[in-house]
Order: structure tokens, then sequence, then C-alpha cells
């Protein structure tokens, strides 16, 4: 080997420390944004959707509780607890629904059961009933490659009146 086969020559940088960090924050920022956009959409249809369901079809059932109807819109447990009567208390001490208010969809999760992703949203809102005021909290869920929704849990607490001055 020659002496000259051993000299490397070194490329001179010419690059600015500016350049070098618009560069490396072009290729770690903009797949990171693209991933949380991706993400916030997501989350805020299935927001969407969940709270289109529970205005447009769980909330008239309560308007004079449909039971039946309500078994055909849950989940199996969900329809299992209302035939053993688990809502029949609920029922009796708040009567029909007569107005919804603050209707709010905000959390939403997925989680995988039986090989099957399952999409659950959290929905809570005001009641106006016929014997009082009440606080509902509703689960629901759906496959996540189905797009129709299902009732997983239903509760409502009582809530005090609000006394305007």
């Amino acid at each position: 080997m020659s002496e000259k086969d051993e000299i490397v020559e070194r490329i001179p940088n010419t690059d600015t420390k500016l350049t070098k960090a618009f560069f490396l924050a072009f290729f770690l920022l903009f797949p990171i944004s693209g991933i949380m956009i991706f993400w916030f959409d997501g989350h805020a249809k299935l927001e969407r959707e969940s709270k289109a369901f529970a205005v447009a079809t769980v909330i008239p059932l309560m308007k004079d509780w449909d039971t039946t109807e309500l078994m055909g819109l849950g989940t199996p447990e969900f329809a299992d607890l209302i035939r053993a009567g688990g809502l029949d208390d609920d029922i009796a001490a708040f009567g029909d629904l007569t107005s919804a208010t603050d209707v709010d969809a905000d959390k939403t999760r997925a989680r995988e059961e039986d090989d099957q992703g399952v999409i659950y949203a959290e929905i809570d809102f005001d009641g106006k009933f016929e014997k009082g005021n009440g606080r509902v909290h509703m689960t629901v869920t759906r496959l996540s490659l189905n797009q129709d929704w299902m009732v997983e849990s239903l509760e409502i607490k009582p809530k005090a009146a609000v006394v305007q001055k």
C-alpha cells in the first residue's frame, strides 16, 4: 500500500448549525405532528359519533323508558341487567326523562377484547326527569370495524336543583 492510499480526505462541513437544526426539526416534527393530528382527529370523530348516537337514539328511549328497545341497543350484559330489573329502581326514583342538557362525550378509549378492537365512549348529561333532576352517565361501545354503537352501562345519580337568584 502506498502512502497515498492511506490518506483520507476530510470533506469540509459548510452547513450552518441553523440549517442542520432546520432539517432535523423537519424530519422529526413533521411525522410527529402528523401522528398527533391523526390521533386527535380520530378521537374527535368518535366523540361526535357517540354523542350523536346518544342524542338521536338512547335519550328518546329514556323519555318513555322503552326498556325493550333499550335492551336491543345494549350489549348482552346490559340487556341481562335490564331483564334482571337493574334499572327499575332508577326508573321508579326519577320517572321519565323530560329534557337533557349539556350532553358531553369527552372520553374515548380503545382496547382489545377477544381478538377484536373495541371502542368505548363515556357520555354524561344533565337530565330533567318527572321526579327530579339527575346526572346521567352512560358508556357506549362498538367494535372498531363496525359502525353500530351499543349501550354498555347507564346510571343516574341525583343532582341538586340549581337555585336561580
